[in-house]
């Protein structure tokens, strides 16, 4: 895994409340004698959770259990870059300096999981086996701040029914969270803990979130290589140019003629008609021409909007070994240009996300 260069950002020392918090909950969960007890930490943004999640960590680890840190917040990752789930392990005072390099991640592909509901769900308990199969003795995950609404309460309870952790630690300021939490009271596998949030606590300025994720992608990427991978020899996931086959000579005039464009790339799959254009071109124009093809999705990028996009390096275990920036497709050569931070010794698969950044780390297209 590539060593991350992150910034680091010092962190304030735990309020009394929930160090004692996370000390009573550490034991009850040594005291229920499980093999590899799972905490899941649930709270709103800004109101503790994640120093919640460390205190837990740490008091497991006090308490002579390899605990393994699992963070599932996509936009604020405190372990990985963001847009994936990553863990690690815990060692004393780790948390004092965040963020921290993962020893495995799991790339979703976006910033929020409300994008992507299933992927969250699905790298959580991929990164909670990893962890187990490693040797985990206990298990905290940090989820993220999203509680409010029925997205939230989907993506809350899908991880909770996938993972059934032993204890459920809600960290609230009113009652925000009860619509999550109601359906497990009756659950006698899982304990559920309430606590308030300090009350010092204050809400972080506005941007500084996004500010954060600028400086975990700048630092991910400060030092890259420039990697070539022949799309023959590779498995592609998501909406990326070579999953299909070229469209007929009547679609692409079409296209051509719709989009006022010149078409790159065009090709249909199970997913519809992919267009990759050399300009960028209006909203009007693209459906204009989904009206001309009503029975298919209709979906085009510029080439200048794939220039950057995340994506996965998948090994032929799996695992996704880093992440990379698209810098060009080559499609007519089948080909994929990428700045990765490490060259992984086997490539057998490629993931699309849905976000790109520049060589800043800036963010410049979310879909």
């Amino acid at each position: 895994m590539h060593q991350d260069q992150t910034p680091r950002r010092c962190v304030s020392r735990p309020h009394p409340e929930l160090r004692h918090t996370a000390a009573r909950v550490a034991e009850a969960a040594v005291r229920q004698g499980q093999r590899c007890p799972l905490l899941m930490v649930l709270g709103p943004s800004d109101a503790g959770k994640t120093t919640l999640s460390w205190c837990l960590a740490r008091a497991l680890t006090e308490r002579h259990r390899q605990t393994a840190f699992l963070d599932a917040d996509l936009g604020q990752s405190d372990v990985g870059p963001p847009t994936t789930v990553g863990w690690t392990w815990y060692v004393p005072d780790l948390e004092r300096e965040r963020p921290v390099e993962a020893r495995e991640i799991y790339f979703v592909g976006a910033t929020s999981p409300a994008d992507c509901i299933l992927g969250t769900a699905i790298g959580t308990a991929r990164m909670t086996q990893a962890a187990r199969a490693a040797g985990a003795e206990a298990i905290v995950i940090d989820t993220c701040g999203l509680v409010s609404g029925p997205v939230a309460r989907e993506l809350k309870h899908a991880l909770i029914d996938l993972l059934r952790p032993s204890f459920v630690v809600a960290i609230q300021r009113k009652r925000e969270l009860e619509h999550i939490l109601a359906p497990w009271e009756r659950c006698r596998s899982i304990t559920l803990e309430r606590l308030p949030s300090p009350e010092h606590l204050a809400s972080k300025p506005r941007g500084l979130r996004r500010r954060r994720r600028q400086e975990a992608f700048a630092a991910y990427f400060r030092d890259t290589t420039t990697m070539t991978l022949d799309l023959r020899h590779v498995a592609l996931h998501g909406l990326l140019p070579g999953l299909g086959e070229p469209v007929d000579g009547i679609t692409r005039s079409l296209a051509q003629n719709s989009l006022g464009s010149r078409l790159i790339h065009a090709e249909r799959s199970d997913a519809g008609v992919l267009l990759v254009t050399e300009r960028p071109v209006s909203s009007e124009r693209v459906r204009t021409l989904q009206e001309q093809l009503p029975e298919e999705a209709v979906i085009v990028r510029a080439q200048s909007e794939l220039e950057g996009l995340l994506v996965a390096l998948v090994d032929p275990e799996g695992r996704h070994t880093c992440l990379g920036r698209l810098l060009s497709v080559g499609v007519s050569a089948h080909e994929l240009r990428l700045a990765v931070p490490i060259v992984p010794t086997e490539v057998c698969g490629v993931i699309a996300g849905r976000t790109s950044v520049d060589a800043e780390g800036r963010e410049t297209d979310q879909s």
